[in-house]
């Protein structure tokens, strides 16, 4: 570049506001970065969390389902074993004898 341009442009006003924009622009620009790439990190911390409390509740919900299909059965078998006394003792008698023999092998 010539000496005499350079002067020249480095005097003019509206070059020196050019440069102070384009400096501002660029600050600028640095903190929209930062503030989206903060802003998507919360994001995605904030949506983590929206996962795990509806994965909890979820398996909370099992759970209790769960639940209430052991409690159905654990009074079936009790509605059976109080309807068949006789048969139940024999039963377990049977399955304890069968267990001691396959143990002791």
């Amino acid at each position: 570049m010539d000496s005499k341009f350079a002067a020249r442009i480095g005097s003019n006003r509206d070059y020196q506001a050019i440069v102070a924009d384009l400096a501002k622009l660029r600050s600028d620009m640095t903190q929209l970065a930062n503030h989206l790439a903060n802003h998507l990190a919360k994001g995605s911390a904030s949506a983590v969390n929206a996962a795990q409390a509806q994965l909890t509740a979820e398996a909370n919900r099992l759970m209790d389902v769960a639940s209430m299909a052991g409690k159905s059965a654990a009074k079936s078998v009790e509605a059976q074993l109080g309807a068949h006394p006789a048969r139940s003792v024999m039963l377990a008698f049977a399955l304890g004898f069968v267990n001691s023999r396959l143990l002791s092998h």
